[in-house]
């Protein structure tokens, strides 16, 4: 029993808000408060306690009689109160009352000082657009920080807010809105993976009326973590509007996978106090809302994507068809439909989709949604040759080549792509960095030194243009494939660099750093890093288990290899990956008896034959020939092979053994 352990206390009043026991989280701060006395960090969990059990209808006098200060309280811990509350109210769009309490916070000496607090007045001038107000704070956030990437971020958001102000005033407003941009471009270089940068800059081509760049803005921040509703509905939206649909399956698919895409972040990212309110109702809500109130059937896509990412899939279809009888001759319902058919396992349902879309959709933009529904089927013939004939009526469509060819690099038609690819990364739109940024890695991961520098060269020329993270990343990769040492340690430097810039904890990047540590033979930064990668989700996926439980085996640490090896039986019950890892276990602990079961039993699956025959020959032959050579043991898998190799011979057509790893 530990009374006075505050972090113990807060813990399990997180925990049963969390599972959403409002009594019991009630009677904990109680039993707390009586505990350790009257704090400051009791006081904003029984506000924040307040916020998600009522939302929008909490008791604002209730708050406000939180927010009166214990006198005996240092100034600090007055202070802190203030500007927890003032964020509290922040969320629930209570300017006023929020300013009130900020400029108290503000007022004490640690507030004058305090970078969260300047910002968290500046969100405020913000929202209420006092462009003075903003002015002043900023001039704060410089006395704090300097020129640096939060005070860059709020002078381009103030220059935005202004040249919004000057929309009949062109000659006047097109400097304020280079200058943000500058702005931006320097802060990206201290933090390339805070995504309130690339927020802001969608926003900004968005008021500008440029649909593309606004939403590859927009899907840069989600991926680097934006959880906004309304940015997130805005990106897919746009992303429907220019045909882009599978890159709005994309959003979608990650979206899933996060499992918690729609809770609402009620503070702005700058002043970093975050509050999220999980209530997914409330964003069906807002998406019944706003598709009943517009009936257009843009707005019923995306109530219908709501559905579906709540796993609610029967509802979505209902509402993809509403969208679809409402314009039938218009793509984006009949794609995203068909994509949810498939992403949810209905194949003859999303190939009937596709038929009953061929007759009905425009003729001039058949051919592009065809090409992304069979792809969404995965009959990727059918989808290149659509893409082909898109491509062919429409030549100069940047963005239907980018998709074309970023299509053709995800179905292994790399060499079909390099052309595409380079026609753009030669051009002048919009997708032409992406285009520099995928030839690179084709041509960087070839393994030849010519094209390796002209890899580089396409990087270094996005490079110059801002430090962009995603050039960051794809040169960190291509320099860590190369033989040298020394590339592969700045690659490791960039990687680091990367990983410590971010706020959130990035699965792809720390494994991308684990595999360079492994390259430089760096075992105990890589095992560290893989841990942390399994320990953040990792665990929950094949790939980096696989990858963990080979390395240890390698490593020659079979127990906790074993250990990782049944993880992967949980996420893959006779997988090939983790069958392969236990072979070759089991061969260096010398159990022949299992091992001759294992292979046994998986040649009882005819996807499985000639993968059991090829390893049972494998394990027969290293027995009998290696070091202590073994007829009597190497013989039940040589005869094991013999016979597999008879069955699978008059198996037609035969299976592909690529698809399952090699053993020795």
């Amino acid at each position: 029993k530990t009374p006075d352990n505050q972090s113990l206390w807060l813990a399990l009043i997180a925990l049963q808000m969390r599972t959403q026991d409002w009594a019991a989280a009630e009677q904990t701060l109680v039993e707390a408060q009586a505990a350790l006395g009257d704090l400051v960090a009791l006081r904003l969990e029984r506000a924040r306690l307040l916020l998600q059990r009522d939302g929008l209808n909490v008791d604002r006098e209730q708050l406000e009689e939180i927010a009166s200060p214990n006198t005996s309280w240092p100034p600090a811990e007055q202070a802190q109160l203030a500007a927890g509350v003032a964020s509290y109210f922040l969320s629930l769009d209570e300017l006023d009352l929020s300013e009130k309490y900020a400029r108290r916070a503000a007022e004490t000496a640690v507030g004058q000082k305090s970078l969260g607090i300047q910002l968290l007045l500046f969100d405020l001038a913000f929202r209420s657009r006092k462009l003075e107000m903003m002015q002043k704070t900023l001039e704060d956030v410089r006395r704090i920080e300097g020129d640096g990437p939060l005070w860059r971020v709020g002078e381009a958001t103030r220059l935005s807010v202004l040249a919004e102000e000057l929309t009949d005033q062109p000659l006047e407003r097109q400097p304020l809105i280079s200058k943000a941009f500058e702005n931006l471009a320097e802060a990206a270089v201290a933090r390339p993976a805070w995504a309130r940068i690339p927020r802001l800059r969608g926003e900004i081509y968005d008021r500008q009326g440029d649909m593309e760049q606004a939403a590859k803005w927009y899907v840069e921040a989600i991926e680097l973590g934006e959880q906004n509703p309304q940015i997130i509905a805005r990106a897919i939206y746009l992303l429907y509007e220019q045909a882009r649909f599978v890159e709005a399956n994309e959003v979608v698919r990650r979206l899933q996978q996060r499992q918690t895409p729609f809770s609402l972040e009620l503070t702005q990212v700058a002043s970093q106090v975050s509050l999220q309110l999980e209530n997914f109702d409330q964003a069906l809500s807002l998406a019944k809302g706003w598709a009943t109130e517009s009936g257009k059937p843009q707005d019923h896509i995306w109530l219908a994507q709501v559905y579906s990412i709540s796993g609610q899939n029967s509802e979505a279809e209902k509402e993809f068809r509403v969208a679809i009888e409402m314009s039938p001759a218009e793509p984006a319902g009949w794609v995203a439909l068909v994509q949810m058919l498939a992403r949810t396992g209905q194949s003859d349902a999303a190939i009937e989709s596709i038929a009953e879309a061929a007759e009905a959709i425009a003729a001039d933009q058949r051919d592009n949604a065809l090409a992304q529904c069979y792809e969404a089927v995965k009959d990727f013939q059918r989808a290149a040759e659509s893409y082909e004939r898109a491509l062919a009526d429409a030549p100069e469509d940047a963005a239907l080549a980018r998709r074309f060819a970023d299509f053709l690099i995800r179905t292994e038609g790399q060499e079909r792509a390099e052309p595409i690819l380079e026609r753009l990364a030669a051009g002048e739109s919009g997708e032409a960095r992406w285009a520099r940024r995928s030839l690179a890695l084709l041509l960087g991961m070839s393994g030849e030194q010519e094209k390796f520098q002209r890899a580089r060269e396409l990087l270094e020329q996005n490079l110059a243009q801002d430090a962009n993270v995603e050039d960051q990343r794809t040169l960190a990769i291509i320099l860590s494939a190369r033989p040298e040492p020394e590339l592969t340690t700045q690659a490791v430097a960039m990687l680091e660099k990367i990983v410590g810039d971010q706020k959130r904890f990035s699965l792809p990047d720390n494994y991308l750093l684990a595999k360079a540590y492994a390259r430089q033979g760096d075992w105990s930064r890589y095992s560290r890093t893989m841990r942390g990668v399994l320990s953040n989700g990792g665990a929950d996926s094949e790939e980096y288990v696989s990858e963990y439980a080979n390395a240890l085996d390698r490593h020659n640490e079979p127990g906790e290899a074993d250990l990782w090896v049944q993880r992967l039986r949980d996420l893959a019950p006779q997988g090939a990956s983790s069958d392969s890892i236990e072979v070759k276990l089991l061969f260096r602990s010398k159990d022949f008896p299992r091992l001759l079961t294992l292979l046994q039993e998986r040649a009882q699956s005819e996807d499985r034959l000639q993968w059991a025959a090829e390893m049972a020959e494998t394990v027969g032959m290293n027995i009998k020939h290696g070091p202590a050579a073994s007829s009597v043991e190497a013989d039940p898998f040589l005869e094991l092979a013999e016979k597999l190799f008879e069955q699978f011979s008059s198996v037609d057509p035969p299976k592909n053994l690529a698809a399952f790893p090699a053993f020795l």
